[in-house]
């Protein structure tokens, strides 16, 4: 599959910073980065199953509510100064 503009944008983008790392002398750093250019699989894996519900948000459910609350209850200070 042909790979993306941006992807292939970003593909140059490394090649040319490893060519001026290379240039400046620093080709221990260059091939450091050359290793992470490649994109690894298990970074598009999900990393919670869909059956973990049990971290979702359920307002109907949350329990730990003090009421109902207005901005008609709160003081404001500056007001009987």
């Amino acid at each position: 599959a042909p790979l993306h503009p941006l992807e292939e944008s970003r593909i140059r983008t490394c090649i040319r910073n490893n060519s001026r790392l290379q240039a400046l002398g620093i080709s221990a750093l260059s091939t450091l980065f050359a290793a992470k250019t490649v994109i690894s699989p298990e970074k598009n894996k999900p990393k919670h199953s869909s059956n973990d519900s049990e971290a979702e948000y359920h307002p109907n459910e949350d329990n730990t509510s003090e009421g109902e609350s207005s901005d008609d209850s709160l003081v404001d200070e500056t007001e009987g100064c």
